[in-house]
């Protein structure tokens, strides 16, 4: 086996012996690799794939540079897997901050290597300040040997960091194969996910990689076993034992209360860490909320076995909660020595009322998409003046953090920071008011998106919970509506849209859902004619879309790709891939595969859209209507995974009529029928008591 290890070198797990051998690249290389812009100081590390030397660039940064080496192979196979695996992995690194950022890649044929640059990792003693002559990485394994291990809170901080990043890989279809903390760095303090000179797809390799203790029963290469390897990490630094050593706990706990937080990490440790694949975290975004819920004082003996319902919420905004834990306690101080009524000039708190008032105004909620997007900053800095002027104004809290959930899932997805602020502002909203109509509805706008895998009976318990307290609260019927649909309560949906256009009759968006039920019903006519009395600007991606979805429900495919050629030639960007993923429904109706193929590549790159679950549904009926049933029950899953259930659609849908006989459509089938009649149960029977409590 290669023992050599370093701080930016992984090694494979000796492999049996008829997989490809990795030689040992041990010994001194006579060529010294010539990188573009950048020069090569002295190596600091080697591995079984090759050396990482310390390099800096034209510009005068210190960077490290990994060479890999065709010679360090027995065959060319596993050399070039190696440079496809970088390939793939190099645009994804730097849309995350827990990767390794790869800033080139490049080859040199002659010489017989690859490399890349990466950013580098801090020095272990003097940290971002680089003497080149004493130059060495600061790796969690180092942290672990100088500290014997790390206080759970620590371990906390860092184990939400990593398992964010490799969600983000597994969603970009990439495994590690390697995790371990000699591949974890520190680069500005923060961790992050390094060597990835193993990272592949998932769709898996030829070669057995990895490091033993780390390489879970069933082998690695999968999601799974990254989480396995992730697991046995976290054991090391919270315990200070070795991997091997596990399930075993340190019995010098200091004091009470690390050993009780001690024992609760030790929780999600047995979960990770299980040889039994079907009891292990599934998801790496299953082990982030179990992280969550710890970093939040919350119990995770307790509540596992219990559904999750708030703690969803707070899943991807803990990591960045934990550095505004500080900001929060200062409100948290000042909200505590203060009075409102008492210590808030009465100036001042008409002023903050104006803002509110200006702001609901100038939100037209009701209106359209365009003028909501255009309007929606005015909104918050309206709002952020409101709650500065006056800190004890729950009502201002409760609609900014409203402000922030629609920028969050409509407009600007890539805020990440939105979802922490308006977690914090609903959080604020209740703690001064918990009997606020307006609180429950941001909060269950806030539940209810893509980032939480649209929680539906979460969402409808906080609109309940807000209608319980104001029935006239038209937004929170339109919203309740809206979940009703997602999970095919269709006749309950039409009923809350219904009652909120009694309520407020410009509430153009009920209207435009009254369409869409009567679209989700395969009720095509119905539909067409009132997305037709919509004026277009509402939201026009969303209206083009629903309206060809129409047409071809009324077999009218000749209408609909005349109608998709009218609006893509005006509105090329479609920015939510949805229009497009009709648009390959429409050439897989006039049997044009290539065509059909082409936009649903395109649309499948473009996840800016809240809704994308209808995206991803649409793409299943393109690939059903071309026979294609593999793949029309891979992205069928993926809509229904996250949050479109509409049963009724599913079993209606003349779409997906050639998936009418396959046993994995028809057990799909009977999951959403069940998940159905659930919600049916408990909430169709509900709508006049709920109002009533």
């Amino acid at each position: 086996k290669e023992k050599a290890e370093h701080a930016q070198t992984s090694h494979e797990a000796a492999p049996p012996a008829d997989k490809t051998r990795v030689m040992s690249s041990a010994q001194p290389n006579t060529a010294l690799p010539q990188i573009p812009d950048h020069k090569l100081l002295r190596c600091i590390g080697r591995g079984a794939y090759g050396e990482v030397w310390l390099a800096c660039s034209i510009m005068g940064t210190y960077r490290a540079v990994k060479v890999v080496r065709r010679k360090s192979f027995d065959t060319d196979r596993p050399f070039e897997r190696e440079f496809a695996g970088i390939q793939k992995f190099e645009p994804v690194s730097r849309s995350h901050d827990g990767l390794v950022d790869i800033l080139h890649v490049g080859r040199n044929d002659d010489a017989g290597y690859f490399f890349y640059v990466m950013e580098l990792a801090d020095d272990v003693r003097t940290g971002a300040q680089i003497d080149p002559d004493r130059y060495e990485a600061k790796t969690l394994q180092r942290e672990i040997q100088g500290r014997e291990r790390l206080s759970v809170q620590e371990c906390l901080r860092i184990s939400l960091c990593l398992t964010n990043a490799l969600a983000y890989l597994h969603e970009q279809g990439l495994v590690h194969r390697d995790l371990k903390p000699s591949n974890i760095i520190f680069v500005k303090g923060a961790p992050k996910l390094a060597d990835i000179g193993l990272v592949c797809g998932t769709e898996g390799t030829q070669s057995y990689v990895g490091t033993e203790g780390y390489i879970p029963p069933e082998g690695p290469g999968t999601p799974q076993a990254d989480l396995y390897s992730l697991g046995k990490v976290f054991y090391e630094m919270a315990t200070g034992k070795g991997r091997d050593q596990f399930p075993d706990l340190p019995t010098d706990l200091r004091g009470n209360i690390e050993r009780a937080a001690l024992l609760e990490f030790n929780e999600v440790l047995l979960k990770a860490c299980t040889g039994d694949v079907r009891r292990r975290y599934q998801t790496a975004h299953e082990l982030e909320t179990d992280l969550a819920l710890l970093e939040m004082g919350r119990s995770v003996r307790a509540r596992r076995g219990s559904q999750r319902r708030w703690a969803g919420i707070k899943v991807a905004a803990c990591v960045a909660a934990v550095i505004a834990l500080g900001s929060l306690g200062v409100w948290v101080a000042q909200r505590e020595s203060s009075n409102r009524t008492s210590e808030i000039a009465p100036q001042s708190q008409a002023e903050a009322q104006a803002y509110v008032q200006n702001a609901r105004i100038l939100a037209g909620r009701s209106s359209s998409h365009l003028e909501g997007k255009k309007n929606n900053p005015r909104v918050i800095e309206l709002l952020e003046k409101a709650v500065t002027l006056d800190p004890g104004f729950g009502e201002a809290h409760a609609e900014l953090a409203l402000a922030y959930t629609i920028r969050l899932f409509l407009y600007a997805p890539e805020e990440k920071d939105l979802q922490e602020k308006a977690y914090l502002s609903v959080e604020r909203a209740l703690a001064l008011n918990p009997k606020l109509p307006t609180a429950y509805l941001a909060r269950g706008r806030l539940k209810w998106t893509p980032f939480h895998h649209f929680p539906h009976a979460d969402a409808i318990d906080d609109f309940a919970h807000a209608l319980a307290l104001d029935p006239n609260l038209a937004e929170a019927r339109h919203y309740r509506g809206l979940v009703y649909i997602h999970v095919g309560l269709l006749e309950e949906g039409m009923q809350e849209f219904t009652r909120a256009i009694a309520l407020n009759p410009g509430n153009n968006g009920a209207h435009y859902r009254i369409g869409e039920t009567h679209l989700l019903g395969c009720e095509y006519q119905k539909a067409l004619d009132k997305f037709e009395t919509i004026d277009a600007d509402f939201n026009p991606d969303l209206r083009a879309a629903h309206i060809c979805l129409a047409l071809i429900g009324l077999g009218r495919k000749e209408d609909a790709l005349s109608s998709l050629r009218t609006y893509l030639n005006a509105n090329p960007n479609d920015s939510g891939g949805l229009v497009t993923s009709v648009e390959a429904m429409v050439h897989a109706l006039f049997q044009r595969e290539r065509e059909a193929e082409d936009a649903i590549r395109r649309s499948a790159t473009k996840r800016g859209f809240g809704h994308f679950h209808h995206t991803e549904y649409n793409i299943a009926c393109a690939y059903a209507l071309m026979n294609k049933k593999d793949l029309a029950i891979e992205w069928l899953r993926k809509s229904a995974a996250e949050g479109f259930n509409c049963y009724p659609l599913f079993e209606r849908d003349a779409n997906l009529a050639n998936l009418k006989s396959d046993p994995r459509f028809l057990d799909l089938l009977a999951a959403e029928k069940k998940r159905y009649e659930s919600f049916r149960e408990k909430y169709a029977t509900s709508l006049i008591t709920a109002d009533k409590l």
